[in-house]
């Protein structure tokens, strides 16, 4: 029996794809007016810069061509302020950074919130510094990322530096929402936020995931893995993300150069999937806390990859197997572990 042509179209139809966008945050008036669409800002992500006035409160967005959307941006505040004298040269950058959000105080958060997103996983760029100012202090955190919360603070120093002009989380968009949250860290009255503009960067998954679906956890779904950026070992660019774990519980990634599958180690929830030498990511700065999000990540430095002989570099040509084990506590039964699926990455 042939299907029906609606049959067929349930396999034919491809999700939808990701979206980048670009954000101007402020009133975007002559002297400001948005950058242009040459202008990556901290991203690399050129197109097209909506204007986002958020005395609007709420807009609709339009893509890096330019073309409308059905994607909304919406804040829950209505101040802004423009630089005058200016403290940057005219161009891009001024465009950017000197017409920004203004506002919160006496400890609101303050909140940009993207709706009707393809869902997708992105890396959300927050450019939220006073580029004239070197006292303000701009807390950013992306709900439901499984990047930390980070800290903005100017002055402009011209260019564009991770902590000095702006944050970069990222996070799983299958909702289609992203809300950014901004919160004054100095005491009152200086505990206004800033939001100069915004990027939402779609991200490329790395690598080829197996031992999928994972077991369950107790928050009844498997934790899931994946990784982002680069495959090139001279690029030293990848950062292992975790998703979907339970919350505040302790986790560590591992790797070795052999996958396999050995189900239930040392009474464990799930299964392990990497075998043989295995290197455990657990120096103090590598240890990892699912925190309220249930996720976490871990930007690997490749020249310094750990094996039990020691640290290694990973070489262009070789494959490497990556895992994440991580604590769980079974009601009625107490602590146990639990692993989310492994990733194969050849290395370029």
């Amino acid at each position: 029996m042939r299907p029906s042509c609606s049959l067929l179209s349930l396999f034919l139809i491809a999700p939808a794809a990701a979206q980048g966008f670009n954000v101007d945050v402020g009133q975007n008036l002559i002297l400001w007016p948005t950058p242009s669409s040459s202008y990556g800002a901290a991203s690399g992500q050129t197109g097209h810069w909506t204007a986002f006035d958020p005395s609007g409160l709420a807009g609709t967005l339009e893509d890096l061509s330019g073309g409308s959307t059905a994607v909304t941006l919406t804040t829950n505040v209505s101040s802004s302020v423009n630089l005058f004298p200016s403290v940057l040269p005219s161009g891009d950058d001024q465009a950017l950074l000197e017409d920004f959000q203004f506002g919160g105080g006496l400890g609101e958060v303050v909140t940009f919130r993207f709706e009707g997103l393809n869902p997708a996983n992105y890396t959300v760029y927050t450019y939220a510094a006073n580029p004239g100012s070197g006292s303000d202090i701009t807390q950013v955190s992306v709900v439901g990322s499984s990047s930390s919360t980070q800290n903005v603070q100017g002055p402009w120093l011209g260019t564009h530096d991770l902590g000095a002009s702006y944050a970069r989380h990222s996070v799983d968009a299958s909702s289609g929402v992203i809300q950014i949250e901004l919160q004054g860290v100095n005491p009152f009255p200086n505990d206004r936020t800033a939001c100069n503009g915004i990027q939402i960067v779609p991200e490329t998954l790395l690598g080829v995931t197996y031992c999928s679906p994972a077991e369950d956890n107790t928050t009844g779904v498997p934790g899931r893995m994946f990784a982002t950026g680069s495959s090139s070992t001279a690029a030293n660019d990848l950062t292992l993300r975790v998703q979907d774990l339970p919350q505040n519980e302790f986790g560590i990634f591992i790797n070795s150069v052999a996958s396999g599958f050995v189900p239930n180690p040392n009474n464990s929830q799930g299964n392990l999937c990497v075998i043989g030498s295995i290197g455990r990511y657990n120096a103090l700065d590598e240890l990892q806390n699912s925190g309220t999000a249930g996720a976490f990540e871990l930007t690997l430095d490749l020249t310094q990859t750990p094996t039990p002989a020691g640290a290694v570099s990973i070489l262009a040509g070789e494959t490497w197997y990556f895992q994440c084990w991580y604590r769980d506590f079974l009601p009625g039964q107490g602590p146990t572990s639990n692993f989310t699926g492994a990733i194969e990455i050849p290395f370029l």
